[in-house]
């Protein structure tokens, strides 16, 4: 899945979104610990693991895993309404750098989720496109070594 291009947040045009659906067992009681033993053998940084913000937001300098450990969510991507995503529980979405995103409702369960960067990645999270640089450094970033969800087995693009 890909954006189209959006006036208020140029960074979004082109941007390579991979959502994984059922990356693991959505009925298992250790949803979360799955995921975060899975991220973490796959070379991924665990952030946090809770509610989703409700809030636009984009990294600048980090590719982002949000996987659902509990309950239903939609995720509204690029700038304005953005595009929609239904995500259950067990799926996981790849965000890549500068591409604006924010939960858009929850649907069932109480949404919780586990979220994680590349390791040896900065974090950093911002809520304006900055205003001296078109998509401020955002191209620069590179692509993960290994998928979060597939790892060696993922897109060409993340072996180096």
């Amino acid at each position: 899945m890909t954006l189209v291009e959006n006036d208020e947040f140029p960074a979004q045009s082109g941007k390579e979104i991979i959502v994984y659906r059922n990356a693991v067992d959505p009925d298992a009681a250790d949803c979360a610990e799955q995921f975060e033993a899975l991220l973490t053998e796959n070379g991924w940084h665990l952030e946090w693991r809770g509610r989703i913000s409700d809030t636009g937001h984009f990294h600048s300098r980090a590719h982002e895993i949000i996987a659902i450990v509990k309950g239903s969510t939609i995720l509204a991507l690029g700038g304005g309404e953005g595009k929609r995503v239904i995500l259950d529980v067990g799926d996981a979405i790849l965000i890549p750098p500068g591409l604006l995103h924010r939960q858009a409702g929850a649907w069932t369960g109480g949404v919780e989720a586990v979220d994680a960067i590349p390791e040896g990645v900065e974090w950093d999270t911002r809520r304006e496109p900055p205003p001296d640089e078109p998509d401020g450094g955002i191209a620069l970033v590179d692509r993960p070594r290994r998928d979060p969800i597939l790892g060696v087995r993922g897109p060409s693009g993340f072996r180096r």
